[in-house]
């Protein structure tokens, strides 16, 4: 299959934006906030969480 630039464009029903609680982790991360503070805006949303839980228990990080 060819797809062209423009192709995918026009198959491109909505651009999602960022939910807002995504741009206030990258802004705390990249300021080196306290981690109490970047665990705050975790806490405000429970996908995130849910999946840093799952990430931290993996057998990666024992």
């Amino acid at each position: 299959m060819n797809f062209t630039v423009e192709s995918i464009i026009r198959k491109v029903v909505t651009i999602v934006s960022l939910p807002d609680i995504y741009v206030r982790l990258d802004k705390a991360i990249q300021n080196d906030a306290a981690n109490r503070d970047i665990a705050r805006i975790i806490s405000e949303d429970a996908g995130i969480a849910a999946r840093l839980l799952r990430i931290a228990n993996s057998p990666f990080y024992g």
